[in-house]
């Protein structure tokens, strides 16, 4: 029952996120909390599925593409593990002189209008266009160009808790894998060690035989992942 509900109390949760940000006027610096810090090491990037702001914002995109689009583009695989780790080369922008790249992070300017900060035209551009862009892909700006999700993703490379898979009830179908907003093959794995794995629990909720579950990293299968 309580898998049926995710998406819902995960809703929920951004929303709930949305308002604490509001009502402190942005004093939550959650990018840089403790918190944060410790859920990141607890279970990965948890916050990108449960928490974010802009997140929220991709995947309400999405469901408006699901309800107008028959289909909706995915990355293929192969080319996805190759762009994805392009946010992490991101890092280096500062370090080259071009930090003003940060001025138009559609997130950090999200949290500013939350905040009552002054945000610029092209920032405001920015932001639209990824929202737009969700409608037609998973989390485009998440999947590819956010720095803080990369960074939290780091952080979380050795969690304690992943996403498994019982290959004696797997029948193969490889419905987890389409769900997946990260694009994320599921359907091979012992257990999901991406780090870009984001914990919507997506792959949960819509697993015909609930082969899927949340628990202890297995340390046997770190590395053996088939």
């Amino acid at each position: 029952m309580f898998k049926k509900k995710i998406k819902a109390i995960r809703y929920l949760s951004r929303i709930l996120f949305l308002v604490v940000i509001v009502a402190t006027a942005g004093l939550v610096q959650f990018h840089i909390s403790l918190g944060l810090l410790i859920l990141a090491i607890v279970s990965g990037a948890s916050f990108c599925g449960w928490l974010c702001p802009f997140g929220l914002l991709q995947d309400i995109g999405g469901e408006i593409g699901k309800k107008l689009l028959k289909k909706r583009y995915r990355l293929p695989v192969k080319y996805q593990k190759f762009f994805q780790y392009f946010r992490y080369s991101l890092f280096t922008l500062p370090s080259l002189g071009l930090g003003i790249v940060f001025i138009y992070d559609p997130q950090i300017s999200l949290l500013s209008l939350l905040s009552n900060i002054y945000v610029s035209i092209g920032a405001w551009m920015v932001l639209i266009i990824f929202v737009i862009l969700s409608i037609f892909i998973d989390r485009p700006f998440c999947n590819y160009f956010c720095i803080e999700g990369s960074l939290i993703s780091l952080q979380g490379i050795l969690r304690i808790f992943r996403i498994k898979r019982d290959k004696n009830t797997c029948i193969s179908c490889g419905a987890c894998d389409r769900v997946c907003p990260m694009n994320i093959e599921i359907s091979n794995k012992k257990q999901v060690n991406s780090i870009n794995c984001i914990n919507c629990f997506e792959c949960l909720e819509l697993c015909p035989k609930k082969s899927l579950s949340f628990g202890l990293l297995k340390l046997k299968n770190l590395f053996s992942n088939k």
